[in-house]
């Protein structure tokens, strides 16, 4: 019988591209919502009791995109 393993990490990995409605800065940060789709679902075993879960997903589009500008 398996034992169960301890989740370490969730990881997203985002695929594919999106317009966006305003300019960005090289170096600015940024918070953005994405409608997505779950392409994948991976487990990767740490070799020590634990795994880490990995997600793909697809991007659709940006629903919401906050910048902050880049002082000069």
């Amino acid at each position: 019988m398996s034992e169960e393993k301890t989740i370490n990490e969730r990881i997203l990995y985002c695929i594919g591209s999106a317009a966006v409605e305003k300019d960005l800065d090289l170096g600015q940060d940024v918070t953005i919502t994405v409608k997505g789709n779950v392409l994948k679902i991976e487990q990767r075993d740490n070799q020590d009791g634990t795994r880490d879960l990995l997600f793909k997903v697809k991007l659709i589009t940006v629903e919401k995109l906050d910048a902050e500008r880049v002082a000069e």
